[in-house]
């Protein structure tokens, strides 16, 4: 099996978050108990992981600029479409954490 490359491992990476994420949006819906340290947790990987979007970006952006090669623009579609995603995900982490301060 070959490796993954640094891309396919953030998508990876935001996927489980996501799904991390719903599990505990469905736990806190269903009225059930919901760890605050596995949402903290998730909270603090989705910020890693929006840091490691923001310091590639540049990089991507430049690296398009003087080598316009497809490679380099999938690339730097993939990171601006990625920090949408995560930013969206913080977006709801957030307004869950609303919702339970309200309940609790």
């Amino acid at each position: 099996m070959r490796e993954m490359t640094y891309t396919e491992r953030l998508n990876y990476s935001l996927q489980m978050l996501k799904g991390r994420f719903a599990r505990i949006e469905k736990d806190f819906n269903e009225g059930k108990n919901v760890d605050v340290k596995k949402y903290v947790d998730i909270h603090d990987k989705a910020e890693e992981l929006l840091f490691s979007a923001d310091t590639l970006l540049p990089i991507a952006t430049q690296q398009c600029s003087d080598y316009p090669y497809v490679m380099n623009r999938n690339s730097l579609q993939f990171l601006m479409a990625f920090k949408n995603d995560v930013v969206s995900l913080l977006k709801d982490i957030e307004e869950l954490k609303n919702q339970f301060n309200k309940n609790y």
